[in-house]
């Protein structure tokens, strides 16, 4: 009877929590996936942002970036999913005047930015061939990529952009999709701030592979470190699952199945979205093992219960000594770093 692995009932929580959303008329995609082994049907039809969403409505940036040829990726995910269009190209209007770019630097014409309007547009990005940037090779033969190929890179430095754009100078703060990447920006940036200046790891990786990998004495270093990182919270970063749509807005979605927690770092997330007025859900779904599978085999809600926590209250804290406005503040202003 078993649909997924029979251990994994996040899977079956998901699913059940999509209908139910779904039921009450809430469009959804998913946030920051990453190839779920218990992922249902359902579950795989629900359109996905990944963390360098900007532009993503448009095309899949993930997987252009990796493409050799120049076909079209139609994604199924919806606009309200992404900056606006106007939002979007204020943002390329700021990172030609503030940022470095190889693209840009190179050949001024024929960079994503140049044409000024429709950066992620399919026909602006199948018309121009930045110079300045990697190529990549298919059975040694040099591959010419197209505009289209580095969208990717663009949205990176526009997250970079919001990031430096706490304060909200640059586009205002109180949209849902620009907070929300504000917010893993922080999360990034309190990661590599926190790893430069107090992680200090007893053993380097060359120490490790030094000491054989799998030796008792490397076994030992690895158990050091995990030491170490533990005093860092699990769950880094956090992601929530899904971002839910409804006749007003946009509202987080974390689904968590009988006593499962949110971790930390969700828990972080949702505190910071609160605080910026935005909506989060805690949907959590109860039942046994076999009441959650036959759910979802049936594609019902007999034998299980769904419980909605809107805004729920969390415990999570800044940590000391890296708040959002310290750890934001260090972020370059007129200046995008790679």
């Amino acid at each position: 009877m078993a649909k997924f692995k029979p251990e994994v009932l996040g899977g079956f929580g998901e699913d059940i929590a999509i209908r139910y959303l779904q039921s009450k008329r809430f469009e959804l995609v998913a946030f920051g996936v990453g190839g779920k082994s218990a992922s249902s049907d359902l579950m795989k039809s629900i359109p996905s942002v990944s963390g360098y969403w900007i532009g993503s409505s448009r095309v899949d940036l993930a997987t252009l970036q990796f493409s050799n040829d120049n076909a079209w990726v139609s994604g199924k995910t919806p606009s309200w999913a992404d900056l606006t269009e106007d939002e979007v190209m204020l943002l390329a209007s700021v990172c030609r005047s503030t940022s470095k770019c190889d693209m840009r630097d190179s050949s001024a014409k024929k960079c994503p930015c140049a044409s000024g309007v429709g950066l992620f547009s399919q026909d602006n990005l199948e018309r121009v061939f930045p110079k300045g940037v990697s190529v990549l090779y298919k059975d040694g033969v040099k591959q010419r990529r197209s505009a289209m190929h580095f969208a990717y890179e663009c949205s990176n430095r526009f997250s970079e952009l919001i990031a430096s754009d706490h304060r909200g100078e640059v586009l205002p703060l109180g949209g849902f999709m620009r907070d929300n990447e504000l917010i893993s920006g922080y999360i990034r940036k309190l990661w590599e701030k926190y790893a430069a200046k107090d992680l200090n790891l007893p053993y380097s990786g060359a120490d490790i592979r030094n000491a054989g990998m799998t030796t008792p004495e490397a076994e030992a270093m690895k158990n050091a470190n995990r030491a170490r990182l533990a005093a860092f919270p699990s769950g880094h970063p956090g992601r929530f699952d899904y971002i839910a749509k409804d006749d007003t807005g946009l509202v987080a979605v974390e689904v968590k199945v009988n006593t499962s927690k949110m971790s930390y770092w969700q828990e972080l997330r949702f505190m910071l979205l609160n605080k910026l007025g935005h909506r989060t859900m805690l949907v959590n779904v109860k039942g046994t093992h076999e009441s959650l599978e036959r759910s979802c085999l049936n594609s019902d809600f007999c034998g299980v219960m769904v419980e909605v926590n809107n805004n729920p209250a969390v415990a999570a804290k800044e940590l000391d000594g890296y708040s959002f406005l310290e750890v934001m503040e260090s972020v370059p202003r007129n200046w995008i770093y790679f």
